[in-house]
């Protein structure tokens, strides 16, 4: 899933580029970035760019981009494993070394659970009506009236979920091709089970996994990615910037991805990175 950043993207689907892997590409539909941009980049992968859709933070649009993916690619077929990835992730191993890696761990799913906030049930038993046409990532005067209109759906009893909790989970996933069909299946009742919540990109699959009696496929790995939350405010935090001094936690042998590298600041270490797979292929 990309939005920006096309140096970072090609480098990524040359990273992946292997007979062994389909790279399937969602490019955000409120984004300039194209399809010709990146075609002549894979030489080796099917390199298939899905149905766009204009992502909103934290909305449903972005399950629904998530869906299309995983559909696209399983409905193409033949593959093993679904790596769900960010437009500025990184690889870091070899090709051949995350080949091996998920075929000596075939049958788990790598997904990892993350702290659960305050008020998590919030996020999915109460209707967000503004979140995607009037929120998404702004804290704005419509955001406070969507959580007070949530607040007063309590009052009255609505709980979409009834009283069950649903684990929180990082996005980013590997995801066993048994667990994707799920989805696919599930696809239109994700869909409609998850519109007009708020964050539950980090909710739908921990749900799907329980519902599905998988619960016991997820990997003690978690998703084998690097990655390193810093506060922008004491209300909102994104991933940090990889630098040159993360290579020793970015190559180690259970992490395979790493997010998030921008240029030019990410530039020495994506360069020791591609040199470090070399050797190791």
């Amino acid at each position: 899933m990309a939005h920006d950043r096309p140096e970072e993207l090609s480098h990524l689907i040359s990273s992946l580029d292997n007979s062994n892997h389909g790279i399937f590409v969602h490019l955000d539909a409120s984004s300039d970035l194209e399809p010709e941009q990146f075609i002549p980049v894979a030489k080796l992968s099917r390199l298939v760019f899905v149905k766009r859709h204009k992502v909103v933070w934290g909305g449903t649009s972005q399950i629904l981009a998530e869906l299309e993916l995983f559909s696209r690619a399983f409905l193409e077929g033949g593959f093993d494993y679904y790596h769900l990835l960010s437009g500025v992730d990184c690889v870091t191993h070899s090709n051949e070394y995350i080949d091996n890696y998920f075929s000596m761990n075939n049958g788990y799913n790598f997904i990892t659970l993350s702290p659960v906030p305050p008020r998590l049930t919030l996020r999915y038993n109460q209707y967000h009506w503004l979140h995607e046409s009037l929120v998404g990532k702004k804290r704005n005067i419509w955001k406070y009236l969507d959580f007070g209109l949530c607040y007063a759906q309590q009052l009255i009893g609505i709980k979409r979920f009834g009283d069950i909790d649903i684990p929180k989970h990082q996005t980013w996933c590997s995801l066993t091709k048994e667990f994707v069909a799920c989805l696919v299946k599930d696809k239109d009742q994700i869909a409609q089970l998850f519109k007009y919540t708020y964050c539950c990109d980090e909710i739908f699959l921990t749900y799907e996994l329980r519902k599905h009696g998988m619960w016991d496929t997820l990997a003690p790995q978690g998703s084998l990615r690097f990655i390193e939350w810093e506060n922008k405010t004491h209300r909102d935090s994104s991933p940090r910037v990889l630098t040159i001094k993360d290579f020793d936690s970015v190559t180690n042998p259970d992490i395979l991805f790493a997010r998030k590298i921008n240029f030019p600041l990410s530039k020495t270490l994506v360069k020791r990175i591609d040199e470090y797979r070399t050797r190791e292929h």
